[in-house]
């Protein structure tokens, strides 16, 4: 790399800095940072996860969570607690290591002018920013997956790099559990890819003991991983909500096909060939993978789910639409003139691969898909240089001022709309609530002989934990003993008891409280079922609380 392309990337590497740097503890944790950060917290004060199980692979409290993230998180909340930035800045980490990793990509496939565009686009994309900013697992994993395809695309006369290759690809399928189909699945053609790199190497001496060491380390990750499949239940989660596991899915099919069988009577044959369940269930999930690609996904609306997208429009920018579609037609054209179909083999099998982690689930999701994400800005930056490379034409320059125009009219709006509107329209989808009422307790606790906690706040049971800094063996030991209280589910932190009551048990268990009690819970909620209650607001966006006094001697 020579310096001007050095200072251009550290340049590059300056906006994507300050794009997701700005801010970044601003939102509260949501519920699986919340679950995240505890979770590092005290292994790193126990060595035992939340439950008490010892130096897990799998965290349960997760839904099957993989290790990946809580334990690369440990050295961050080591230094800065169980807090936003605790958990968040491995992502946030991992979003300027991509921007790094896509200039290298882009260098070897194509030229560096290429690999700098691609970089810049990845500076800026609301996709990347949008996960850096969040401690997601997804994130993590993209950067070990995009390391572990730059080293072995860089492995020849670096034999070494075959060993950062196994060892990122087998952290990657402990991080985030996608990425254990879509790497397998993309193995094949990244090795067909750099084949010809790997005979030579397998033919220098040097490469022996590297590549042994690699081949170890990739059956040793694909054999833990099988074994948390199976016995450390890291599949929960999406054993519960793919398509074949939901209920109301099943129940619509079988309903369906009843109603169609029961039109005309036909030979028993002929009518399970006509109508049946796997026609339903396979134009389902055709239709779901098709929706990855579709441009309300991807330039207009993005995943509707804001903690995932947290500037609202779609995972790529509109200008991207016209860079897609020129990167297209200059790939073709290069296959064409080249006759070197490798590269346009190597992109598009990867981006059609990408979304086979998630149709399962009838979604399109900025987590599972993410890792579509790097050749969508490699052909998007290849359609770019091809306007760039043609500039002397009006054309040509007229679509670089409206694409330049576009970009930056979207990244000011969206920037500015993330972080000064969007937190109070999604504010209860970021657990403010919890928060908030974790900063009144703390103040008013010392007033009362008792406070109870409704679960109806939502999360309240992991943001008191955390944002309390509880002593982790503690936490072990309720979640071990489950304790209760008066017959109902209680978590006891000195007069703190955050409590699962039933409604309709509700001013019973207040009114039986002895001594100075207060009670809070979510106002939407609880507004019917309990009487005698104020009413507090904190911020606007977020659900009120309700409190209720009692006094008994």
């Amino acid at each position: 790399m020579n310096k001007k392309s050095l200072l251009v990337l550290v340049l590059i590497l300056f906006i994507g800095f300050c794009l997701r740097f700005y801010k970044l503890a601003n939102l509260p944790l949501y519920g699986d940072e919340l679950t995240m950060v505890y979770d590092s917290y005290s292994l790193l004060r126990t060595g035992k996860d939340q439950l008490g199980n010892f130096l897990p692979l799998t965290f349960k409290m997760g839904a099957g969570r993989p290790a990946g993230y809580v334990y690369f998180s440990i050295p961050f909340v080591a230094i800065f607690g169980p807090t936003a930035w605790g958990v968040r800045f491995l992502s946030f980490l991992s979003g300027l290591g991509i921007i790094i990793l896509i200039y290298f990509l882009g260098k070897k496939l194509f030229n560096e002018r290429i690999g700098l565009i691609a970089s810049l686009f990845t500076a800026v994309s609301f996709w990347d920013i949008s996960l850096s900013r969040v401690g997601f697992e997804a994130h993590f994993a993209l950067f070990l997956a995009l390391l572990g395809v730059a080293s072995l695309l860089y492995s020849k006369g670096r034999p070494w790099l075959y060993v950062v290759f196994s060892l990122s690809w087998g952290l990657s399928i402990h991080t985030y559990p996608v990425y254990k189909l879509v790497l397998f699945l993309f193995l094949p053609f990244l090795f067909f890819y750099v084949f010809e790199d790997l005979k030579v190497s397998l033919k220098d001496k040097k490469s022996f003991f590297p590549i042994l060491i690699s081949i170890f380390l990739g059956f040793f990750a694909i054999a833990l991983s099988l074994n948390e499949t199976f016995k450390g239940f890291s599949e929960e989660r999406f054993l519960s909500i793919n398509v074949f596991s939901r209920k109301d899915v099943k129940d619509e099919i079988t309903s369906e096909v009843a109603w169609e069988r029961g039109l005309v009577k036909l030979p028993e044959k002929i009518e399970f060939l006509l109508s049946n369940k796997a026609f339903y269930y396979f134009n389902l999930l055709i239709g779901a993978y098709l929706n990855n690609f579709s441009p309300d996904f991807l330039f207009i609306s993005g995943d509707k789910n804001p903690k995932h997208n947290l500037f609202e429009f779609g995972q790529m920018y509109y200008a991207d639409f016209l860079l897609i579609f020129l990167g297209v037609l200059a790939f073709a054209f290069m296959v064409f003139k080249t006759k070197n179909f490798k590269p346009f083999l190597f992109i598009f099998s990867w981006l059609f691969i990408a979304p086979l982690g998630s149709f399962l689930l009838l979604e399109e999701h900025a987590l599972r898909n993410s890792f579509m994400l790097p050749p969508l800005l490699l052909i998007s930056a290849l359609g770019f240089y091809q306007l760039f490379e043609k500039r002397k034409n009006v054309l040509a320059r007229l679509g670089l001022f409206a694409v330049c125009f576009l970009v930056f009219f979207q990244l000011a709006l969206g920037f500015a709309r993330a972080n000064f509107l969007l937190p109070y329209k999604n504010a209860d989808l970021w657990s403010y609530q919890a928060r908030d009422v974790f900063e009144f307790v703390s103040k008013v606790k010392n007033k009362y002989d008792y406070v109870f906690l409704s679960k109806s706040i939502e999360n309240i049971e992991y943001a008191y934990e955390v944002y309390g800094k509880v002593d982790p063996k503690e936490v072990q030991r309720q979640n071990q003993e489950n304790p209760k209280i008066k017959g109902f589910w209680v978590r006891n932190f000195d007069n703190i008891f955050i409590v699962d009551v039933p409604n309709k048990d509700l001013d019973f268990f207040i009114e039986s409280c002895s001594g100075r009690c207060l009670f809070i819970g979510d106002f939407v909620i609880l507004k019917d079922i309990i009487s005698d209650y104020k009413v507090i607001n904190f911020r606007i966006g977020t659900r009120p609380i309700l409190i209720k006094e009692s006094y008994k001697k």
